[in-house]
């Protein structure tokens, strides 16, 4: 399969970005003497990547998964390493992102359509907005009056609208699906307009690079800003045949190590110990429960070996996600 020379890999946790700035002129860098220099506008190339966490990155120490041209970024430009994203899920940090404002201002603190309330809770869910407000000014609609050309190829999740991306700011968006997920496979065919011709099990992730580098090349006589939002590695949890295969191989040649650790709640007076939650793992008493006693919670920390089995570690998963969701604690981010 061919890759693409912008392509990367993603693992979870929460949430990272990098920002890649080249210049209109796209290299040309020298000008007659004679001619006046114009004051160049800047192209930019924003990646917003999801449940990316700060170690899972080569430069930031990860030797399990390969990043090597975010590693070459990294290396070549500019690192800031002491910010948070604005919110745990995926579209108030969105929409902070293309505003520059908190979630909470804009009313949208919650990934969308949101979660559903549930018995148990002691607080009722904020009602939140169902798209990021259209009187907003953002980056791409001060960009655009700015001169620049548009783009969005992936992920919006910020309203169903089918004109919501353009109302935003953007003269385009690949695909036009506005939900935070693909329409139910990674591979092709997609099943969303705009992605269409690709051959049957093209993947995702590489259809979309492809696309936004033909647009890039289209535009490259223009300031351009193009926002790329790869749907990976969000769910369905499906990756890339030849790249599942790379990392089962090498974890079979890893330390296994224990399949669960224990959280219990910091706010508790009386946590436990670590060598408490060791006990618990321990006591065949608690074996099969996700819940334990003391508002503790069993988290699963690595996935399955591959002597498991694809299959079975599949069906793990599943149960695992029905079980957190029937509970309250999924989360659509």
């Amino acid at each position: 399969m061919k890759k693409n020379r912008f392509s990367f890999d993603t693992t979870h946790c929460f949430l990272a970005l990098a920002i890649a700035v080249s210049t209109h002129s796209m290299g040309q860098n020298t000008v007659a003497p004679s001619a006046p220099r114009q004051k160049e506008k800047p192209n930019v190339i924003f990646f917003l990547v999801d449940d990316l966490g700060w170690s899972d990155v080569g430069y930031q120490g990860s030797t399990g998964y390969r990043t090597p041209h975010i590693d070459s970024f990294a290396k070549r430009g500019v690192r800031f390493t002491q910010a948070y994203a604005s919110c745990p899920v995926c579209s108030p940090t969105r929409a902070s992102i293309l505003t520059g404002q908190y979630p909470a201002r804009l009313h949208l603190t919650d990934w969308l359509p949101g979660r559903k309330n549930y018995p148990f809770q002691k607080l009722q869910n904020c009602e939140t907005a169902q798209h990021l407000p259209y009187h907003q000014r953002t980056l791409p609609a001060v960009l655009k009056e700015n001169g620049y050309r548009t783009a969005i190829f992936g992920k919006w999740h910020l309203g169903e609208e089918p004109d919501s991306t353009k109302l935003q700011g953007f003269d385009l968006h690949v695909p036009e699906w506005n939900r935070g997920w693909p329409n139910r496979t990674y591979f092709s065919p997609y099943g969303m307009k705009g992605l269409e011709g690709g051959p049957k099990g093209e993947y995702l992730t590489d259809r979309l690079t492809t696309e936004a580098l033909k647009w890039v090349e289209e535009n490259k006589d223009h300031p351009f800003f193009l926002y790329l939002a790869h749907f990976a590695v969000h769910d369905p949890i499906q990756g890339r045949p030849d790249l599942v295969a790379q990392y089962e191989n090498q974890m079979s040649h890893g330390a296994a190590g224990p399949p669960y650790l224990l959280e219990s709640n910091p706010d508790d007076s009386n946590h436990l110990s670590a060598e408490g939650l060791n006990a618990f793992l321990q006591n065949n008493r608690y074996r099969g429960f996700s819940l334990l006693p003391n508002r503790t919670v069993k988290i699963k920390q690595r996935q399955a070996r591959v002597a498991s089995g694809r299959r079975r570690a599949e069906r793990d998963r599943r149960r695992e996600h029905r079980s957190f969701v029937e509970r309250g604690q999924g989360s659509g981010g």
